[in-house]
């Protein structure tokens, strides 16, 4: 239990502990929504292809959650991974259409306006995880043994 209390003490330990509930919760939540169709190379997926799409990122989240929470030495590499992951599916969602999967709010809004804002809001997501994991490389010293 030693090695549990030092790693109370460490700097970033409610951080890595709360981004690591937060990841978890988001793996809970992959499974909850594995009905749900799922953007994928320009159009909206459901059936067998949105489950797997969720159950692949049930599997990234929960990864990087339990890294988080147990501060395990393979944590920052999950976290980088998953990283990685997301980056290249958001880069393959904004390269087809941001618009998929807003139907009728496409009915009221000017279409460029939603491709715009939905361009808009995944850079600032791409900016925080690149911006997180930059903060785990800076705490890898918490998830040493």
């Amino acid at each position: 239990m030693a090695g549990e209390e030092g790693k109370r003490a460490r700097k970033g330990h409610f951080t890595i502990r709360l981004a690591g509930f937060l990841f978890l919760l988001s793996a809970v939540l992959e499974l909850a929504s594995i009905n749900s169709e799922a953007p994928l190379f320009g159009a909206m997926r459901g059936g067998s292809v949105g489950a797997a799409y969720h159950v692949v990122y049930f599997g990234i989240f929960a990864a990087m959650g339990l890294g988080l929470w147990r501060a395990e030495p393979w944590g920052p590499t999950a976290i980088f991974a998953g990283t990685a992951i997301y980056s290249a599916d958001k880069l393959v969602y904004l390269l087809g259409d941001p618009t998929v999967g807003y139907g009728v709010l496409l009915d009221v809004l000017d279409a460029e306006m939603v491709r715009t804002a939905a361009a808009t809001a995944t850079l600032i997501a791409l900016v925080c995880w690149w911006g997180f994991a930059g903060y785990v490389y800076a705490r890898r010293e918490y998830f040493a043994d």
